[in-house]
């Protein structure tokens, strides 16, 4: 699952939104016509760029309306997608360990590709057997899932105790390793 923390680009798509509407548009038409979520909105007026103020017509439901800030001397700047780690999706994981346990216990030969082939179909059912084999290699050329490998198998070998829970973050999983030394 990703991290619902709102970057630089998204609070540049906001306010440009924003100035098309000439600085005002309500949450729900954000939401619906250009897929700006709440959760972004309120991390932006919480930040110091945006003002959320309720409007009460006179006959209706009561509406919230952004507002873009003039003075944003004091405002800070959210982190860069770039710079936002992300989590490792929850498929990526089950293919992590479905590769460890292959390898270490033998199922085929060591480290070749069926073997992570048969990983990655068991985690993603509906692949056929040449999409597994393209798919497991490209997952094995990602820094966080060579990480992970590295724990699991470090796991196995008794560097790392049994009773630790594989980390979602590559800088956690990373942090593990240079504990137990392998980095």
């Amino acid at each position: 699952m990703k991290p619902l923390i709102l970057s630089l680009e998204r609070l540049q798509r906001i306010q440009s939104t924003l100035r098309k509407h000439n600085g005002i548009l309500s949450i729900r038409d954000m939401e619906r016509s250009y897929s700006l979520y709440r959760w972004e909105v309120e991390q932006a007026a919480a930040l110091g760029w945006l003002e959320i103020v309720p409007r009460k017509p006179r006959v209706g439901r009561t509406s919230l309306t952004v507002r873009e800030v003039n003075r944003t001397c004091g405002a800070k700047l959210p982190p860069s997608a770039k710079q936002i780690t992300r989590c490792i999706p929850l498929r990526h994981l089950l293919f992590i360990i479905r590769t460890t346990v292959c390898v270490r216990w033998g199922r085929r030969s060591h480290m070749r590709i069926g073997c992570m082939a048969d990983a990655y179909q068991q985690t993603y059912l509906h692949a056929s057997r040449r999409a597994c084999c393209a798919g497991a290699s490209r997952l094995l050329r990602r820094p966080e899932i060579k990480a992970a490998i590295r724990w699991l198998r470090a796991q196995f070998d008794g560097r790392i105790p049994k009773h630790k829970i594989l980390p979602n973050h590559i800088d956690d999983i990373r942090a593990d390793l240079v504990e137990a030394g392998l980095d």
